[in-house]
Order: C-alpha cells, then sequence, then structure tokens
C-alpha cells in the first residue's frame, strides 16, 4: 500500500510521572485522538451512559493494580480536550468492542546477526487506521523505558523495553461469545510484560493467574538472552503459555491459535490468509532454512505482507501499513513507516 507524507508514522516522547505523560502524549497527538475517537467510538462522546458503563469496567478492573494507567488516561484526556470516560474507551477499545482486529505476523529468532529479534507486521484496514498509528518512547520515573508502536493511545502493542523484552501479538478470532465479565482487558497482559517483566521467565509469574477479558489474542514475547514464549488468549482465561522448543531457534505466530484449531472461529478465507503467511514462515525458517541476517528477516517481512507473494491483493481487505523489527541485545528498532516491500527501514535507539 502506497502511503503519502500525510500518514507518516507520528513519533512522540513522554518523560515523568504517568500523568505528566499522558499530558504529553495528549498533547503532541491531540488531532489523532479526535480523529480515533470520531472514527472507532463516536457513541462514547454522544452516549454519556454507555461511555461511562465501559470506563467504569475499565476503572474497576484496571485501577487498583494499576493506577498509573487511569493517571495517565486522565492526562491524555486533560491535555487532549477529551472526557475522560471516551478516552478510557479508546485506550481499551480492542477489548471493549469487534474494532481493530489486526491481522498480523509475528516472528521471533533467537540467532540472527544481531542477536535475539522480534518482527511484525502490523496488517490493518487501509484507512483511518493508517494514519493514526503512533511510535510511542515512555521514559516513566518510575518504570522501564519502553518504545510502542500501535494505534494511537491504544494500551497494546508491538513493543520492547529497556531489558530488551518484546511483545508482539495479533488477533485470533476465538470461538463462543467475546466476553467482557470475569477478568482484566487483554491489553493489560501488554503493559505487564513491558513495565513489569525483564526476561521471559518472568511471564508465569506476572500473568498465569490472571484471567483476561475481550477479544482473542495471540502473541510472542522474547527477550536479550534469546529466550521466547507464545502467548494464547482467550475471553475469561489464564493465558496458555508455550515456551519455544528447545530444538528449535524461532517461533511465530499470525491469526491462529497453536495449541488447538477448534478454538479459531471456523473461516476458510480467514484461515487461509493466517496459514498462507505461517507456512511460508514455517518454510523459511524451518523446512528451507534462510541465512540468520536482518536482511533476510525484512525479506521475511515482505515475503508474508499483505498484498505479497502469499496474500494476493484480491478482495483483501487489510493491507500491512509498517513493520518492526526489534533488535533486543541492542534496544534498538527497525522499522518500515509502510509495505516493508517498498520502504525503507530506518533505525532507532531506545
Amino acid at each position: 500500500m502506497d502511503r503519502t507524507v500525510a500518514h507518516a508514522m507520528l513519533h512522540i516522547e513522554t518523560h515523568g510521572s504517568w500523568r505528566q505523560m499522558g499530558e504529553q502524549y495528549g498533547e503532541a497527538a491531540r488531532s489523532l485522538i479526535h480523529k480515533a475517537i470520531q472514527y472507532f467510538a463516536p457513541w462514547s462522546l454522544r452516549d454519556g451512559a454507555r461511555a461511562a458503563k465501559a470506563a467504569s469496567f475499565v476503572r474497576t478492573s484496571v485501577g487498583r493494580e494499576f493506577p498509573e494507567l487511569i493517571e495517565e488516561s486522565e492526562g491524555m484526556a486533560r491535555s487532549a480536550g477529551v472526557n475522560p470516560d471516551a478516552m478510557l474507551v479508546l485506550r481499551f477499545l480492542p477489548d471493549l468492542s469487534a474494532a481493530a482486529q489486526l491481522h498480523c505476523s509475528v516472528v521471533f529468532l533467537n540467532d540472527s546477526d544481531r542477536g535475539p529479534v522480534l518482527a511484525r507486521n502490523e496488517d490493518i484496514e487501509p484507512d483511518v487506521s493508517v494514519e493514526i498509528q503512533v511510535c510511542r518512547t515512555a521514559r516513566p520515573s518510575e518504570g522501564p523505558a519502553t518504545v510502542l508502536l500501535t494505534y494511537v493511545s491504544f494500551v497494546a502493542g508491538v513493543v520492547m523495553n529497556e531489558h530488551g523484552l518484546a511483545v508482539g501479538g495479533t488477533s485470533a478470532h476465538a470461538t463462543g461469545a467475546e466476553s467482557s465479565q470475569g477478568g482484566k482487558p487483554n491489553s493489560i497482559a501488554f503493559h505487564v510484560l513491558s513495565n513489569r517483566c525483564r526476561r521471559v521467565g518472568d511471564i508465569s509469574r506476572e500473568l498465569s493467574h490472571r484471567r483476561f477479558a475481550g477479544k482473542g489474542c495471540v502473541a510472542i514475547v522474547g527477550d536479550a538472552t534469546g529466550d521466547s514464549s507464545l502467548l494464547e488468549f482467550l475471553p475469561g482465561l489464564p493465558p496458555v503459555i508455550t515456551p519455544r522448543p528447545r530444538d528449535r531457534d524461532w517461533q511465530a505466530c499470525t491469526n491462529n491459535y497453536i495449541t488447538s484449531i477448534d478454538r479459531v472461529f471456523i473461516d476458510p478465507p480467514y484461515l487461509c490468509i493466517g496459514y498462507a503467511r505461517y507456512g511460508r514462515i514455517l518454510h523459511k525458517l524451518s523446512d528451507n532454512p534462510m541465512a540468520r541476517t536482518i536482511e533476510n528477516v525484512q525479506r521475511l517481512l515482505g515475503d508474508v505482507a499483505m498484498p505479497g507473494p502469499c496474500v494476493p491483493a484480491a478482495g483483501l481487505k487489510l493491507n500491512t501499513a509498517y513493520s518492526t523489527v526489534m533488535l533486543l541485545r541492542d534496544r534498538r528498532l527497525l522499522l518500515a513507516d509502510g509495505h516493508p516491500a517498498k520502504a525503507e527501514f530506518q533505525e532507532f535507539a531506545l
């Protein structure tokens, strides 16, 4: 998909307390925040009762254990000139509605020529969604520095912290009704991983006792030591954690649950696209292994991009908006702001 200068990703750096960082974020992204709310959740502005109910769920499930996120959201709302309830709706939108379903590809490789890497394509609707993507570096007074790429103000996305731990995920349409009861928003898992974990070994302690609500999600988390695990989230359940097999130097996910196909809503076109991308990854990392160079990782992202050689453009609803390669040992980010077969990768330091 061709990208114009007007759609170039916004880069934001914030520092200080969580409230101060929220205010800085709200000021820098004010126009994008208003655009996102009008596009994804205009009801949060005109239906105060509905917005208050959704915001109450977030405050109740998040506020006691993660008050920093409520403080940050309040700072964003104040600075951006948005109702606080509407701001919380936007921040946790993927957990409150069917909006922003991502058909992404995530790959972890533990032995590239620049050490362990986590790479990901962001596959989204070629509409306003492309215009409201943000790369945000946060340097809180208390807690690790992080770099997050996601929709404007969203809590979850592809993220790396200063300890060299990174996580990237993709939507997975789970069977059964999605539930907003009995757990914390899925987005919280990404916040926990990036702000409370240093190594993959911390995951079980931080996540295995938690139940999550909202849409289904599959994610890969890896660290600078080369360790990685697959995480599968289903509504109302703790995540299923699958460590990388000892005889494999890679781990990957698309839009399919690895442990059981029965967990995914069976829709042939949906599964076809997900498994086409996963099959190409399997081919290049296992069946006919490519040399483990960053350049080849970037080419692999181009292979599984949408549209691309594995996913034709005909009938395609989503396009690859940008691609990331996170160098966990060096705490650096390679970002192609656009389709990875067309856009040049630029390198940034955390």
